[in-house]
């Protein structure tokens, strides 16, 4: 007898805890964006980094369990100029041929001859679900804040930029790399973060979080594989080669314009690598939300 009382007792409390957590929550999301891909030195450039918004629903199935809704809009930006090109005395150009690789000067001297850039605003409309690592409830007094992980799935448009000469030029447009394709700028991505809520003032919650978005495209920024052969449209070969814009930091003079689509490697496919098509873009989203509840009935002595 003892043991049905405890069952029934047990499965009541599930019960009312998960009637009470039942509820929709309504909010706004506003933090820094940013991007890592072929463009990127790294995950977090703070000089690279831009703002993103949007709105959310969160539908709390259980303490544990919710989902949400979002629409944000968001800017990201790449730059081979976030590597600069600090060079040793004792570097040689010779030495360390574009895309060599061998080391860390190597690499800010391919960069910085490389010279690309992008930026682009990303549309994204996202499903996630939140596993709430204590229990949350609005409104209640003994389970008012948790840590949570996130995961879902997005879909986003994008449309990659680039300025020149005080132009703006969308970069699908033009044949920047071998063998390009007419990607679409619409894309997908997965989003995995982790975040902490806190509820405050009953029925009001704020949130911090960070969620990196993988993507299923390599043409965010894009930059993707091979640099083409010369072409006869010469804004095509200014957006794909733009070495001549730089400085060589060995020698202190300009790259030659279209130096590198000049080069007889660039006739043979793969042969000068414009990017790394192994692995697909990502963009973070990271930042603070503030929600109301919409609940029926209010009880915060739990």
């Amino acid at each position: 007898m003892k043991k049905k009382i405890t069952l029934l007792t047990l499965t009541l409390t599930l019960l009312v805890g998960f009637a009470n957590a039942q509820e929709w929550e309504f909010g706004a999301f506003i933090g820094p964006a940013q991007y890592q891909g072929d463009l990127s030195k790294q995950q977090i450039t703070w000089k690279y980094t831009r703002i993103q918004g949007g709105v959310l629903a969160r539908y709390n199935l259980t303490p544990k369990i919710s989902f949400k809704g979002g629409l944000n809009y968001g800017l990201v930006k790449g730059d081979d100029q976030a590597w600069g090109s600090k060079l040793s005395s004792t570097f040689k150009q010779a030495d360390y041929p574009v895309n060599n690789g061998i080391n860390k000067e190597a690499n800010y001297y391919d960069r910085n001859k490389r010279n690309l850039n992008f930026h682009s605003a990303i549309i994204e409309l996202t499903a996630q679900v939140e596993y709430n690592i204590l229990n949350f409830i609005p409104g209640s007094k003994n389970y008012r804040w948790t840590p949570y992980l996130l995961a879902g799935f997005s879909v986003f448009h994008f449309n990659p930029k680039t300025e020149l000469n005080g132009t703006t030029y969308k970069l699908r447009g033009y044949q920047t790399e071998l063998n390009k394709p007419n990607y679409s700028l619409i894309s997908f991505a997965i989003p995995t973060g982790f975040g902490i809520k806190y509820n405050f003032g009953r029925l009001w919650s704020v949130s911090f979080e960070i969620a990196g978005r993988k993507t299923f495209t390599d043409y965010l920024d894009d930059v993707h594989d091979a640099y083409p052969m010369l072409s006869t449209d010469a804004t095509t070969n200014k957006l794909s080669d733009r070495s001549g814009e730089a400085i060589n930091p060995a020698t202190k003079q300009p790259y030659p314009q279209f130096g590198i689509l000049k080069s007889p490697d660039t006739h043979t496919p793969h042969k000068i690598i414009r990017g790394d098509y192994r692995d697909k873009d990502t963009y973070i989203f990271t930042g603070f939300t503030i929600t109301k509840t919409i609940r029926k009935f209010v009880c915060a002595n739990f």
